[in-house]
């Protein structure tokens, strides 16, 4: 990610000159004489205040070039503390004005270590000399001086970014993915929406590290803050790698649950994507939702070949629908049954047929009599709530379920509902990169 040298720099100069341009602390005049600050007066000798005098009149009259020398002069001759702060204070605005970047440095450091500064001045100043590093290419020390700026009390916008690169230039990627919600959150404390390409720039940092918890973390982020069809299908092809879908029965549950995901977000993109969602459901004994998906595509323009796959699922799947238990008789059977197995193969059956209130209060009635993996039932009833709108319920039931991987797809499907909540549409404006993905 880039992130802007220019806009920082220039907020550099702009504190630099603000906070020394141009007032110059008093000379002690007479014994146990206070400054209006609380602090003695500076107390210099004859020869240094007579050239401080004149290098004063001069930054006041913005004669940098009657400045530059006298200055200079005062750097070398300065021997107490209180002459090497003084000669810093003239030194900083003369090479703010001429962006001498060199000079800044010694400058804020004689600052910093002078016990006249303020600890809020001292964290501007920490926070100049980061950017100075940066342009340097000095992260080390950047961060160094991030660091303390921060331990002084000092904020500002570009800081949580700064920290983003520089934590994630020396490999501390935990500490940048921090940095990184902290700067998001800066920007929705401010009454902003962060742009799309920090949330992008999260999931490929802990991507690329293969960190798979905080992968999943920014991949919800992304899809609760910029849901799009491109999105979401690059997010289930990310997981889909990370956590190949095992081959058993409870396997193909969970991979249907992601394609169940796929379909309502836009992100089937092609045939192969259609005929593999219509295959899982068929294998899991849900016709129904097969026939429909194959129908789906087709209406879709996606499914635009008579391939022996589609006509083989198909004509399954049409079967299957022709001999399958009215929906009316499993819904008493499970009503009736002392277990909750029924009830949460029913309600299977009736979420494969879009009935998703009848759906949810199937799970409800499985969870009540239990014998049932509790996870599987909460995490397709948060679906079905969520699919029919009861995005507060759904989100409740979804939240309670634990362990992967279906903790992994309920997170996925709070973050679609988090979507829906707070209307959240795709950015329009071109993205960052994103960890590459195998599929279409």
């Amino acid at each position: 990610m880039k992130f802007a040298s220019k806009a920082a720099m220039a907020a550099a100069l702009a504190i630099s000159m603000s906070t020394s341009a141009f007032v110059a602390p008093a000379f002690a005049k007479k014994k146990d004489e206070k400054a209006e600050n609380g602090q003695p007066p500076l107390k210099v000798g004859k020869e240094f205040r007579e050239t401080a005098v004149k290098a004063q009149k001069a930054l006041q009259a913005n004669d940098n070039a009657t400045a530059k020398p006298l200055v200079a002069q005062l750097q070398s001759e300065a021997k107490t503390d209180d002459e090497k702060y003084f000669a810093a204070q003239l030194a900083l605005p003369l090479a703010s004005r001429e962006k001498d970047y060199a000079a800044m440095k010694p400058a804020l450091q004689t600052l910093i270590a002078s016990p006249r500064v303020s600890q809020a001045d001292k964290g501007k100043y920490n926070f100049v000399l980061a950017q100075l590093a940066m342009q340097d290419k000095d992260s080390a020390s950047a961060l160094n001086y991030l660091k303390q700026a921060k331990a002084l009390g000092y904020s500002d916008p570009e800081m949580p970014l700064m920290m983003v690169r520089l934590q994630s230039d020396s490999g501390d990627t935990a500490g940048a993915l921090a940095s990184l919600n902290e700067a998001i959150s800066a920007d929705t404390a401010a009454g902003k929406k962060a742009p799309e390409n920090l949330y992008r720039y999260g999931v490929q940092l802990a991507y690329d590290k293969k960190m798979d918890g905080p992968t999943m973390d920014w991949l919800e982020k992304w899809m609760s803050a910029y849901p799009s069809n491109e999105g979401w299908r690059k997010t289930i092809m990310i997981y889909f790698q990370m956590h190949p879908p095992a081959t058993t029965q409870d396997g193909k549950k969970v991979k249907l649950d992601l394609m169940r995901l796929m379909q309502k977000t836009g992100a089937l993109a092609n045939q192969s994507d259609y005929v593999e969602y219509a295959q899982t459901a068929n294998d899991l004994g849900l016709p129904y939702e097969a026939k429909s998906v194959i129908d789906a595509g087709k209406a879709d323009g996606k499914i635009t070949s008579s391939s022996a796959a589609v006509k083989d699922i198909y004509q399954t799947a049409t079967a299957g629908v022709r001999n399958d238990t009215p929906l009316a008789t499993l819904k008493s059977k499970a009503e009736s049954s002392s277990s909750g197995v029924a009830a949460s193969q029913a309600g299977d059956v009736f979420l494969s047929h879009d009935d998703y209130q009848t759906a949810a209060s199937m799970y409800q009635t499985a969870l009540q009599k239990g014998g049932v993996d509790a996870n599987a039932v909460n995490l397709n009833m948060g679906i079905a709530l969520a699919q029919a709108g009861q995005y507060d319920a759904a989100k409740t039931a979804l939240q309670a379920v634990q362990g992967a991987p279906r903790a992994d797809v309920a997170g996925l499907w709070t973050a679609w509902v988090n979507g829906k909540q707070t209307g959240a549409t795709a950015a329009p404006a071109a993205p960052a990169a994103t960890p590459a993905t195998t599929g279409n």
